[in-house]
This record gives C-alpha cells, sequence and structure tokens, in this order.
C-alpha cells in the first residue's frame, strides 16, 4: 500500500463509479486511490437500489464492480487537506483510519464526499426536539438491520428519495403517508391535518421522515482555499475544477440533490477533463 498517488479521490458514491468508468473506457495508467467512510463503495445511494426511479445508478452501482487497479480504502474518513503550494507540488489529505491518521499525498484530487440529509435543525422549524423525527438514511439503514422505526410515518419530501423511502416503509408495514414540502412549517408529530378537496383528515404519526434536501459534507474543506458557495457546496469551473489547481470536485458535493440529478454527468465531466491529462 502506497502513501502517493497520481490520484486521490475522496467518496466512492454515484459520481465516483460515474468517474472510473469513463476513466477505465480512456485507458488510463495511473495510481488511483479512493478514500471511503463506509465498508463498502456505493455511498447513501446503495441503501436504496435496485430502485425503478434510478435505473442507471443501479447499473452503475453494481456491488460486484470495482475496478482492479484502483485501491479502495474503506473504513477512512478525510479529515484534512494540505493543497500544494507551488505548481507541480503535490497536494495531501490527512486521512484517519482504524489505525490513527496518515498522510496521503496525489498530484490531483477529486472531491466527491456527499452530503448528508437535511436535518429539520438546519431550517430551523420552530417546536419542540422530540424522539421519532428521522432522516431518510436512517429510516433504510433500520430496515436493512431489521428494525421498525415506528408504526405510523409520515414521510415529508418531493423527491425520488422520499418516494423510495415512503415505500420501503409501506412494504415493511408501517402505515406510511408522503406528504411533499409546504409553505407552512412542517406537520406536528402527534398527527397530521390533511386535506382532500374539501374534506380534513387527521393522520396519527409516531414517526416523521424529513426528506427534504442534502447538506454538502464540505466542511472539513474550511480554511483550505477551496472555494464555497452559499450552502456549502463547492464551487467548480466548465472543467469541473475547484479554485485550486488540479483538485476537482463532483457529486453532491457541487450539486447538493437528494436525486443526485448530476451527478454522472459530473463524474464523466470530469473524466473527460482529465482523460488527456
Amino acid at each position: 500500500m502506497s502513501d502517493s498517488y497520481d490520484l486521490a479521490i475522496v467518496g466512492a458514491g454515484l459520481s465516483t463509479h460515474a468517474f472510473l468508468r469513463a476513466r477505465a473506457a480512456l485507458h488510463r495508467d495511473e495510481t488511483i486511490v479512493v478514500i471511503e467512510h463506509e465498508a463498502v463503495p456505493g455511498g447513501a445511494l446503495r441503501h436504496l437500489l435496485p430502485a425503478p426511479e434510478f435505473p442507471v445508478a443501479s447499473a452503475l452501482l453494481d456491488p460486484t464492480w470495482w475496478p482492479a487497479r484502483v485501491e479502495l480504502r474503506p473504513r477512512a474518513t478525510a479529515v484534512g487537506f494540505l493543497p500544494a503550494t507551488r505548481p507541480g507540488a503535490l497536494h495531501t489529505l490527512l486521512v484517519r483510519e482504524a489505525a490513527g491518521t496518515t498522510r496521503l499525498t496525489a498530484r490531483r484530487i477529486i472531491l466527491a464526499g456527499g452530503g448528508v440529509d437535511r436535518p429539520r435543525e438546519h431550517d430551523q422549524i420552530p417546536g419542540t426536539r422530540p424522539a421519532g423525527i428521522v432522516t431518510p438514511s436512517f429510516v433504510l439503514q433500520s430496515l436493512a438491520a431489521g428494525y421498525l422505526p415506528g408504526r405510523h410515518a409520515l414521510v415529508y419530501g418531493a423527491s425520488s428519495v422520499a418516494a423510495i423511502t415512503a415505500r420501503r416503509l409501506v412494504e415493511a408495514g408501517v402505515a406510511t403517508v408522503l406528504l411533499p414540502p409546504l409553505a407552512s412549517p412542517a406537520p406536528p408529530l402527534e398527527s397530521v391535518t390533511l386535506r382532500r378537496d374539501d374534506q380534513l383528515i387527521e393522520w396519527p404519526v409516531d414517526t416523521l421522515v424529513y426528506a427534504v434536501g442534502l447538506v454538502p459534507t464540505t466542511g472539513w474543506l474550511k480554511g483550505s482555499g477551496v472555494t464555497l458557495g452559499e450552502a456549502g457546496e463547492v464551487m467548480v469551473n466548465e472543467s469541473g475544477e475547484t479554485t485550486l489547481p488540479g483538485v476537482f470536485a463532483i457529486g453532491t458535493v457541487v450539486a447538493p440533490s437528494p436525486d443526485h440529478l448530476r451527478s454522472i454527468d459530473l463524474g464523466e465531466l470530469v473524466a473527460r477533463t482529465l482523460g488527456g491529462a
């Protein structure tokens, strides 16, 4: 295992898979390492798939596929980034693993660490903080482990991720309502009033799945020189490069959508950008 590479990628989700598949087609001979905080690659979407809403992603995230020439470091988290101080110098990533924190250097870096479900607190919705308010990721991982997060659920969100989460809850035997976000704050946890035509319907719930968006996982980049937008997203140019030469970004750290609307395109864009490098 080396500590110096041609290319280091932070995150092994959908955009990284799109990049690696496109990069393999270009027959590049280089040393590549991927840092992934989970035990296996795939990112947050792997808990949703297969699903008809994500036909392309289901194929790209085939769990049996991983390029042999690409080193995967699972259960590892990038906690610091020291950009090169002069042209031609190497970038440095600080990586926390079970054995401790190590330094890893690379000529180029791709930031693809994804995002986390946007919590209720992020949107400053007033009210108490009772148990039972959860995110789609929590629900999907609970169901995968054989646990029910509740018996009566409201999934609050308009994305495909919200719809799949609601469907998985129904399949597990949880009485579930899927409700897109309203202009007013989210309904109270004890019950929800729904309007159907002119009739009001009370729906008791013990679980509110707040599924309205993603927050990019870019806090660790503050102070590194990588420019972030108002929502914490990484700013890139038309080639996918950040404000630091040799540092690129793809996926939901650039376009934080729960449905990964641009993840595949961004991964393939940077693959083309680096194709002649």
